[in-house]
């Protein structure tokens, strides 16, 4: 008798937590960034550097903020100008992004920008929410 109460319990227990794995679990999708970055005359700055952060997010399952600092890229420009990057995000039904561009000779420039859950595409609806594309047109001035 004491047997089969051990063996009830112990399904119970087993049953009770594995319905809590899958709750909460967090959504993967992907962040793609492309762009241009120029002069003030639009000709192309190759070399110049390209730091996009996230930081705050609203997490899926919460609705507190996190005030967070987490790099999302960090790429050069190309000789055209271009920059472009891919990052594999989890859990985050919005999130506030800094992009941050400099190069020497010119005036660093920041720019804010939002990503919404409702901007990816391409998932199959089963934690996979496919893919967010930003592009930047960013204008560096001559420093002097």
């Amino acid at each position: 008798m004491k047997l089969s109460r051990l063996y009830t319990a112990l399904l119970a227990a087993i049953g009770t937590q594995l319905p809590s794995c899958a709750y909460g679990t967090e959504y993967v999708a992907y962040f793609k960034n492309y762009g241009v970055v120029s002069d003030e005359n639009g000709k192309s700055v190759q070399g110049a550097r390209v730091e996009i952060d996230k930081i705050d997010i609203d997490p899926y399952d919460s609705v507190a903020v996190k005030r967070v600092t987490e790099s999302i890229a960090d790429v050069y420009t190309d000789r055209y100008g271009q920059f472009h990057s891919k990052k594999e995000l989890y859990g985050a039904q919005s999130m506030t992004c800094r992009i941050i561009t400099s190069k020497e000779g010119f005036v660093p420039d920041t720019n804010y920008f939002r990503v919404n859950r409702e901007e990816f595409i391409g998932g199959d609806g089963n934690n996979d929410e496919g893919t967010v594309t930003k592009m930047h047109q960013i204008t560096l001035k001559k420093d002097e």
